[in-house]
């Protein structure tokens, strides 16, 4: 990982602009050093010599300064570019664990398999995956994670971009980069900025304001420097002038308020379009998100002019001068108005198209790392056909793959505790969630078509909704079957019915067979009550443990047929609860 994305070229190319940066601080040191002695020596010693010296050092001084800025933002880029490869290959060696952006706040209790299968919260698919920054990107990865059926043209679309961009990681590195200053500031671009002309209270008459007080303050000006009146005049109409200025700064403070955070958040967007419309691609899907950003660069160019003229509110002097002259702030809250009337439908496309690049370029993550990965096919028919299929998250050297072919129907699993069979449930649904998101999948082939997931897995007691474990499975179940004949479908149920009593269990689990054994469902059913293998028309799968030295072991391989063995009471009496 670290030679494909060469860390060592760019922790080197960071390492010597470090110690360029600190060569020209402390060069900049002894230039101010020599500038202030010089200063002070040439009123006592050679006089015109040190006067030399001292204006030579200050002209030197302020080229340093302006050097090591530029120097320093080199540096800071670097130090961000490879932040940004370390975070790659800490998802290949594991730590990507420690990654904060978990995606828990996102959860939605309605759709369950995003906690069944580890798709959000702690040590999931979204914390291995994510580059996001705004909370718009976060919500656009979580959508692509949200198993929406697709259409089949647009996914197409998809996995073109995704795999362009994993081919161009110096691409993604340079958006992440640009990207970098919006970290841990919670921005929400896309709806920061709606509706905000209709809140504004600017209207047009009030333009009157600056013409009417800067004739006053020009003609009481002119008037006083030709003796016709006193000066005093104009020094009272500049005070008067800006009297009413803060007036108005006051009573629409909101606005003012308002015009500052939009200045903040997409102030920062420039560099970010400009990174992606400097770029030539080839799928269309990137195509049009650069037209789209292409489209937004009038609009963040608007808002650097306006951020420049808002930066003199920041100047006590120059907000003093101006505001006393003409009203300054009428005048920019004038432009602000028009900035919201001009630009703001070219702005929201770009911020757009940067929302989907932070959700595309943290998909392309797994295509990125992973060694052992392939971009799947989709299948016009029900089925589910992979060869060497891997769960993405494991550690690959050590992660066991399995083929496996399977169309509609129920596959009923059996096998020992601990045999993998949980595991190879969420392998399948997170694999199906990698392709549905348009990316690639951990198998050396993958086949299917869309479909739409159920899990009943990771089932608590909901004690304030008065939900116990056994009755929040049937809930889960009644989803899938009233889903039946509305389109394709994937049924993950682990242990099913493990919270009631045995007979109850058979009946129930009969039921449900019976039920989802149809045309347009693939059910996956893991067990330990093997008279569920004998049902009509069921596949039956099993994984097996083996020993070695008195010792457990296994080979998480998943096998045709029925389990014949058990290993509960091995694991009882290896920990002492049974003798």
């Amino acid at each position: 990982m670290k030679e494909k994305l060469e860390y060592n070229k760019y922790k080197k190319l960071m390492d010597d602009y470090e110690v360029k940066v600190n060569l020209i601080a402390s060069f900049r040191l002894i230039v101010f050093v020599v500038m202030i002695f010089s200063f002070i020596l040439c009123n006592y010693y050679f006089e015109m010599f040190f006067k030399i010296v001292s204006i030579i050092s200050f002209f030197m001084f302020i080229l340093l300064i302006v050097i090591h800025e530029k120097y320093y933002r080199l540096y800071n880029y670097y130090v961000r570019y490879v932040e940004i490869i370390s975070s790659y290959i800490d998802r290949e060696n594991g730590k990507w664990r420690t990654f904060s952006d978990t995606g828990e706040d996102l959860i939605d209790k309605k759709k369950s398999f995003l906690e069944d299968l580890d798709i959000l919260g702690n040590n999931s698919l979204y914390q291995y995956l994510s580059v996001c920054k705004t909370i718009g990107g976060r919500r656009n990865l979580l959508n692509k994670l949200s198993n929406i059926k697709f259409n089949n043209t647009k996914l197409r679309e998809d996995q073109k971009a995704i795999e362009e961009l994993v081919n161009n990681t110096s691409f993604d590195i340079e958006f992440q980069v640009s990207l970098a200053k919006y970290s841990g500031r919670n921005v929400d671009l896309s709806n920061s900025v709606e509706n905000c002309s209709k809140n504004i209270s600017f209207k047009y008459i009030f333009l009157l304001i600056p013409i009417i007080c800067f004739c006053l303050s020009f003609m009481s000006l002119y008037l006083g420097l030709i003796k016709v009146i006193s000066i005093n005049y104009f020094y009272f109409v500049f005070i008067f002038n800006y009297l009413i200025s803060f007036m108005y700064g006051y009573l629409f403070k909101e606005d003012f308020s308002l015009m500052d955070e939009i200045i903040n958040s997409y102030g920062g967007l420039r560099d970010i379009f400009l990174v992606v419309v400097n770029r030539n691609f080839s799928s269309k899907k990137l195509n049009d998100i650069s037209n789209n950003m292409k489209s937004g660069m009038k609009a963040v160019g608007s808002i650097k002019r306006l951020e420049g003229m808002n930066s003199i509110r920041s100047n006590v002097l120059a907000n003093f001068i101006s505001n006393g002259l003409s009203n300054y702030n009428v005048i920019l809250m004038y432009y602000f108005k028009c900035f919201l009337s001009d630009s703001i439908d070219d702005l929201m496309i770009g911020v757009r198209g940067v929302e989907e690049l932070e959700g595309m370029i943290s998909v392309a993550s797994m295509g990125i790392v992973l060694d052992n990965k392939c971009m799947p096919s989709i299948s016009d028919k029900l089925e589910i056909n992979v060869v060497n299929m891997k769960h993405p998250l494991f550690e690959q050297e050590k992660a066991v793959g399995n083929d496996f072919y399977t169309d509609f129907g129920v596959n009923i699993i059996t096998g020992s505790n601990m045999g993998g069979k949980t595991s190879f449930l969420r392998t399948i649904g997170i694999n199906i969630i990698l392709m549905n998101a348009g990316g690639y999948v951990c198998a050396d082939s993958f086949s299917s078509c869309y479909l739409k997931i159920f899990t009943s897995m990771r089932i608590r007691d909901d004690l304030v909704n008065g939900i116990s474990t056994f009755y929040g499975e049937l809930l889960r179940i009644k989803d899938a079957i009233n889903y039946i004949d509305k389109g394709n479908m994937l049924v993950l149920i682990d242990e099913i019915f493990k919270g009631t009593n045995y007979q109850d269990r058979i009946y129930g689990a009969k039921e449900v067979i019976e039920r989802l054994n149809i045309k347009n469902a693939i059910c996956f059913i893991t067990t330990h009550d093997f008279v569920l293998c004998d049902e009509k028309n069921v596949k039956n799968y099993y994984v097996k443990e083996y020993y070695e030295n008195d010792e457990i072991k296994f080979d998480y391989k998943i096998r045709e047929g029925k389990c014949s063995s058990t290993n509960a009471k091995y694991l009882m009496k290896k920990i002492g609860i049974i003798r």
